[in-house]
């Protein structure tokens, strides 16, 4: 379960600076093409470069560019300030890991998983518009807790199910599963004609490589199903449940 709140934690992350990356680079370009729209006009106003007018929507805008500060702000002045600082936090967050989320698609109820996730991104990025617009929050503020509940959904949906029992499973009869379904790829030299070197640098030959990456071995095989890649090689669910009990009982 540990593994699997992880791979959850990592896809939010994931999810959360594709979205404050989407702002601030949406509003990046959106000044650019403001400034180049700027035109001199009669009548400006002292320290105007120039201004724009804009159509959106259906309701009409003009902006104004000033070379510097006027001498009096108003108290509502909005700066494009967190899309950039959350962009940057949540990407350095994402260094050092890795996109890989079989536990959606590899789902029975994928459907259901995209379906929650759409919902909860379009709540999420709602909330966060309506906050730059300075709208009060008692209007907007219950799509947070329904954004919330459909990403909880979507993580009890996505959620391992108990493992079945089963009879004790010796290293080498793990051993014997892996090197009949895996190593054709995860080996030193791999036989698979797709792979000069092991995926990852991920090898599993020997019962230490085993031990070593027993976590993995679990949340891709036995739990989301997603290796062996595409099943080429038929792992059967008795053997994924063998392999299950043999890294259970490594705890």
């Amino acid at each position: 379960m540990d593994v699997f709140l992880g791979e959850w934690a990592n896809l939010l992350r994931h999810w959360a600076h594709l979205i404050v990356g989407i702002g601030w680079i949406g509003s990046s370009f959106y000044f650019m093409a403001l400034d180049y729209s700027l035109s001199k006009r009669e009548r400006m106003n002292p320290g105007v470069l120039g201004s724009a007018w804009r159509v959106h929507g259906g309701g009409f805008y003009h902006v104004e560019k000033y070379t510097v500060a006027p001498a009096q702000l108003p108290p509502d002045l909005h700066w494009f300030q967190w899309e950039v600082y959350l962009t940057w936090v949540t990407g350095f967050g994402l260094m050092m890991v890795v996109p890989h989320y079989p536990f959606l698609f590899s789902n029975k109820q994928a459907w259901m998983v995209v379906a929650l996730i759409l919902i909860a991104g379009a709540l999420i990025r709602h909330y966060l518009n309506r906050t730059d617009a300075g709208d009060d929050w008692g209007k907007f503020g219950w799509t947070a807790p329904v954004a919330a509940v459909a990403l909880l959904a979507a993580i009890f949906v996505t959620a391992p199910l108990a493992p079945s029992a089963g009879g004790e499973v010796s290293d080498a009869q793990a051993l014997a599963i892996t090197h009949k379904h895996c190593t054709t790829c995860h080996a030193v030299n791999p036989t698979h004609e797709a792979f000069k070197e092991a995926p990852k640098n991920v090898a599993l030959e020997t019962i230490a490589d085993l031990k070593k990456y027993a976590q993995l071995i679990y949340l891709q095989t036995v739990q989301n199903k997603a290796m062996p890649l595409g099943n080429q090689t038929a792992m059967t669910e008795d053997e994924r449940a063998a392999l299950g009990r043999w890294v259970r009982a490594l705890k």
